[in-house]
């Protein structure tokens, strides 16, 4: 298997790189300036998905960190082609969608946990699983009942 200048196998940086983007590209972080619609009611779950949007952005600095520790320089990645189209639909619409982006990038990191279990990172990506993983739950607790 190749090997970078660290020592480390090329299909653990991807799976860095990889993590890095998928956190940087959530549904959630887009959402967090896309405005969606939600009426009255439901005010307080547009503050509620902004503080995990953000809570999310400390996800993804720890993992950037842990590739620019290595000299790996991730770049920002584009939102997905789909993304502006989801702008001020209403958050009901969006909802399952959220839940399923949230639900890929945790079994994401299941995986790169499960590939590289001794290494290094490891510590750092079971840290972003477990934010990851409470803010999926944490999303599947908001009532938005209409």
């Amino acid at each position: 298997m190749l090997t970078d200048s660290n020592g480390a196998t090329r299909s653990r940086r991807e799976q860095l790189f990889q993590c890095h983007d998928r956190l940087a590209t959530s549904l959630l972080r887009y959402l967090r300036e896309a405005s969606p619609w939600v009426d009255d009611r439901h005010a307080q779950v547009i503050q509620e998905l902004r503080s995990q949007a953000n809570d999310q952005d400390e996800s993804l600095a720890l993992v950037a960190d842990l590739l620019f520790e290595r000299n790996w320089v991730p770049a920002s990645p584009a939102w997905p082609e789909e993304y502006p189209s989801l702008q001020y639909l209403s958050l009901r619409f969006l909802w399952d969608r959220l839940l399923e982006d949230q639900q890929e990038i945790v079994t994401l990191l299941d995986d790169v946990l499960a590939q590289g279990s001794d290494d290094a990172e490891s510590p750092t990506i079971a840290n972003v699983r477990t934010r990851e993983t409470e803010r999926l739950e944490a999303l599947r607790q908001i009532n938005l009942t209409f």
